[in-house]
């Protein structure tokens, strides 16, 4: 009976001191991992902001092959989300709270209950000589619980290494990707044009372009104009894929009434706006209108008109669709 006595008495002692030594440690706890990246900012902050492109590195997934994640409704930028269940480690939920382009993101992270805490995660971009610095934080509140505040004694040991991890395979990816092209501000000059307006499913614009052209072409020869500049798509209304309404346009070199039925004459926009260069095949474009639109976004530049393509060559004449060069237009104030 002694023998019990002391056994339970040395057993209580044992976890009086795990408790202290539980107690004694931090409640807050942070793990932190850097990682330069030799890539623009842009294609570095999208492989965090594009929740879809995070998920291809990501390397939690490696780790625990019994992790299914499935992302929300909302995949970039403030909002975006996504949840993962696991067999193996438990639970969760990731949603962005806060986010300044090519800067910070900021996020809440639930481990299990969605009555504890959320941990926060951050992300933080920093442009450097030799390319972008990259800083993938998390901070986390251990609680009152001595196990727990005992495992964020380690916390840096466990996490660490598999930010490592992902940041390495971010980084092979985001070197590999393709540059952005540049965004700048130009004045533009207004000048004579004449055109024709149609409308039709993103599918059928092609051909529809062609004919235009072709309609275009011959009423130069029938009014004595020249081209003086290079044709331009403008896009008055835009719901792809069933409907887009535009403008095919060609610059002349003077001023002209239009007298025929379906040709359209007169001045281009003329003031500010910001143009990028995009090289390659029409069915890329998206990328860079995604690219134009989120600059003057981000900017805080208020839109003036209507935007539209502007092609320095053509199918016709460059049939490499790799060198195809297209310049895409926002007028703004």
């Amino acid at each position: 009976m002694k023998t019990l006595k002391y056994i339970g008495f040395s057993l209580m002692s044992l976890a009086i001191i795990f408790v202290l030594f539980g107690l004694f440690q931090d409640r807050e706890v942070s793990v932190s991992r850097s990682i330069v990246v030799n890539a623009q900012i842009d294609i570095v902050f999208d492989q965090f902001n594009d929740l879809n492109k995070r998920k291809v590195w990501s390397p939690w997934e490696k780790q625990d092959s019994t992790m299914v994640a499935t992302l929300g409704e909302i995949t970039k930028g403030k909002g975006a989300n996504y949840s993962w269940t696991s067999p193996a480690n438990g639970d969760g939920k990731l949603w962005y709270t806060q986010v300044v382009e090519n800067q910070l993101i900021e996020s809440a992270l639930q481990f299990g209950s969605p009555e504890d805490d959320p941990a926060q995660g951050l992300m933080i971009f920093t442009e450097v000589p030799d390319g972008v610095n990259v800083t993938w934080e998390v901070h986390m509140d251990m609680g009152n619980n001595p196990v727990m505040r005992i495992l964020g004694r380690y916390l840096d040991e466990i996490i660490g290494a598999t930010f490592e991890s992902g940041l390495a395979d971010m980084k092979e990816i985001a070197e590999n990707e393709e540059p952005l092209p540049t965004i700048r501000t130009v004045a533009l000059t207004s000048v004579p044009f004449i055109s024709t307006l149609d409308s039709c499913a993103i599918n059928e614009m092609g051909p529809r372009i062609q004919q235009h052209y072709t309609t275009l072409h011959r009423y130069l020869g029938e009014n004595q104009l020249a081209t003086a500049g290079f044709p331009r798509t403008s896009y008055l209304k835009w719901d792809a894929p069933t409907s887009v309404t535009f403008q095919q346009m060609l610059i002349v070199n003077t001023e002209h009434v239009s007298g025929k039925e379906g040709i359209i004459s007169g001045m281009t926009y003329g003031g500010k706006a910001i143009v990028i260069q995009h090289l390659g095949a029409y069915e890329n474009l998206a990328k860079s209108w995604e690219a134009i639109y989120a600059y003057a976004t981000t900017n805080g530049l208020e839109l003036n008109g209507v935007p539209f393509e502007e092609y320095e060559n053509s199918p016709v004449t460059q049939q490499d669709a790799s060198q195809l060069i297209t310049n895409i237009y926002l007028p703004i104030k």
